[in-house]
């Protein structure tokens, strides 16, 4: 029960927030007046959250090695549910121009704010360590992938690329990286300033996603928004186990891939669905629906994985 009751309580404040974000959302303390989300989206996205990837990633572990064998696991672990997304998706009937959505709310969990006090409640430090390097890892590519998916659904391949290129959370990642694998001595205070901004980030995201999820209008497609957390709280895990199992991890590193595997719908993949407006309403639904079954998942997964 130990696992499952500490599951519950790193949970109860993401609850919160979101629950507060709806609040404010419903425009019933503004007199029926509605936030503009799009700018808060936009705050988010151009200055908090490559905040939150600096601090992440500067502070993460350097080891290029270990780093690499992880990255290339997690990306056959992801090519794998991404194939399974998209047919459970053509089988339920939703359209091609609508999958990039669907794949971007399967793909991403929460590896960061939640997969890692996670792993080291369950795991202690050297469990903290390995999540911290597959936040690493999957920070590359959510910042890099799911910035193209969200982009992608609305625009041709070719500006989603440029969109990409352009955004600030991609050259967040190269400017991040090649300060540490160059040794580069980040000035204090300028770590400091970033490192207090990043603290807010999770918090004001939180908060937008629970208004935006108090603004929807109910036409979800439950079915979509219930397979798409199916997929990332079940089939994720289930996919981890079969690829590090064939890829040869063991021990400690491939319990902590199989746990971070089955957390919940990444909170960035909703920031990304409200800023480029690619099914903004399936991606906040599904982060609201996983994140409230995840402690019970999870629950279930680290007694197995133990």
């Amino acid at each position: 029960m130990a696992p499952f009751l500490e599951s519950v309580r790193i949970l109860l404040p993401v609850v919160v927030l979101l629950g507060a974000g709806a609040l404010l959302g419903s425009g019933r303390f503004t007199g029926g007046r509605t936030p503009d989300l799009r700018r808060v989206s936009w705050i988010s996205l151009y200055f908090l959250a490559p905040c939150l990837v600096f601090s992440g990633l500067f502070r993460g572990p350097a080891h290029v090695g270990p780093i690499l064998t992880l990255f290339l696991t997690i990306v056959l672990f992801l090519s794998a549910l991404g194939a399974l997304a998209i047919g459970v998706s053509a089988k339920l009937g939703q359209a091609p121009a609508g999958r990039a959505g669907y794949l971007l709310a399967v793909l991403f969990g929460n590896s960061g704010y939640y997969g890692m006090p996670v792993c080291y409640l369950a795991f202690g430090e050297a469990g903290l360590a390995h999540a911290a390097m597959y936040m690493v890892c999957t920070s590359i590519l959510s910042n890099t992938v799911g910035i193209f998916l969200a982009a992608r659904g609305k625009l041709h391949w070719s500006r989603a690329l440029s969109e990409t290129l352009r955004s600030p959370m991609f050259w967040t990642l190269i400017v991040t990286l090649g300060i540490r694998f160059t040794g580069f001595d980040c000035p204090p205070l300028l770590l400091e300033a970033v490192d207090l901004v990043a603290k807010i980030t999770v918090p004001v995201i939180l908060l937008l996603l629970g208004a935006q999820l108090s603004q929807l209008d109910g036409a979800s497609n439950r079915r979509l928004v219930a397979s798409a957390s199916v997929l990332r709280l079940v089939a994720a895990p289930v996919l981890a186990v079969l690829v590090t199992q064939l890829v040869g991890l063991e021990g400690l590193l491939r319990q902590v891939v199989i746990v971070e595997a089955g957390m919940p719908t990444a909170i960035l993949a909703g920031l990304f669905a409200v800023h480029f407006d690619n099914e903004a309403q399936l991606v906040s639904g599904t982060i609201l629906l996983s994140t409230l079954l995840s402690p019970l998942s999870l629950g279930l997964l680290l007694v197995l994985v133990r």
